[in-house]
């Protein structure tokens, strides 16, 4: 089951929840170390930069190997961690933007898919139109070359015999071109153009241990109509970990997640009554309404 923790002050919630989703094999505690001291969480320096953050992590099994669990696909972690995040209460209100590594990115399409099948459920409905934010760092949206590797019979038979081991049920579906990445992937460019979802790309240059590149450029770029990948000098397990404050995966997420915010009122109100939002506009007390107060009127 997904571990999903409130990295700030759970006595000061604030509008906007930040969600940290880690990859292939990481967790919620190592992913997000910086990479100098390799002993500060990051993400929690975003609270003292930005006043009106929560930080949160989830925490899912996703194995490389097959070891005493094989793990589970893609569909089912989203949904696992899906109904969990709906039984937060601290995250049943405020704005909700995704910071993913690699294929916690291929998690959050889905989980947004889910609850997009699901608009009928209010509880999914309020939670998409919460949602104003995806970061994806080194995300394969379309594979990954090493998993393709690993999933050849050749590539099987010698991870066994060197690990015993075979990959997970995950890694396996990360296959360069699978169709169901490719499927996905062409549902949420589609889905993207009708919804006010910003986003940030990051892709890696570098190749890990100086062999092979993890994510290539082609695949870490989903292609979404108006957003520019932007390439960094960083390999695929460093993507996800800046050095201090001042180098820059570090200051494209801090800026990306202090952009203006949409409006308080307007979120609250398209989350609980989809996108029929017009008819309120002309109400000067829902104008004038501070923030904490809601008018309804019949």
């Amino acid at each position: 089951m997904a571990k999903i923790v409130l990295r700030s002050n759970p006595n000061e919630i604030r509008d906007v929840h930040v969600i940290f989703m880690h990859g292939l094999g990481g967790n919620a505690e190592n992913t997000w170390l910086d990479r100098k001291t390799k002993q500060d969480a990051w993400p929690l320096w975003l609270m003292k930069d930005c006043d009106d953050l929560n930080i949160w992590t989830v925490e899912y099994d996703a194995p490389k190997l097959k070891f005493n669990s094989s793990g589970m696909g893609i569909p089912d972690l989203a949904t696992n961690i899906f109904e969990n995040l709906l039984k937060i209460p601290e995250l049943a209100d405020g704005e909700i933007i995704f910071v993913c590594h690699s294929l916690g990115g291929l998690i959050t399409k889905q989980i947004l898919r889910l609850a997009n099948d699901q608009n009928k459920r209010e509880v999914a409905h309020q939670f998409i139109e919460r949602v104003t934010g995806v970061a994806f760092l080194g995300t394969p949206h379309l594979g990954s070359d090493i998993a393709t590797h690993g999933h050849n019979i050749f590539a099987k038979g010698l991870l066994r015999c060197l690990t015993f081991q075979q990959p997970s049920i995950a890694a396996a579906s990360l296959s360069r071109n699978d169709p169901n990445l490719r499927e996905l992937n062409t549902w949420y460019r589609d889905w993207c153009q009708h919804k006010a979802l910003r986003h940030l790309v990051l892709i890696e240059t570098e190749k890990m241990y100086g062999t092979i590149t993890v994510v290539k450029p082609d695949s870490a770029d989903p292609g979404i109509a108006g957003v520019r990948a932007i390439p960094i000098a960083v390999s695929h397990e460093n993507i996800c970990k800046p050095n201090d404050k001042n180098h820059e995966i570090y200051t494209h997420i801090k800026e990306f997640v202090s952009q203006k915010k949409r409006d308080f009122h307007k979120l609250w109100i398209s989350s609980r009554f989809h996108n029929d939002i017009n008819a309120w506009e002309g109400y000067s007390n829902w104008a004038n309404c501070p923030h904490g107060t809601y008018v309804v009127v019949k």
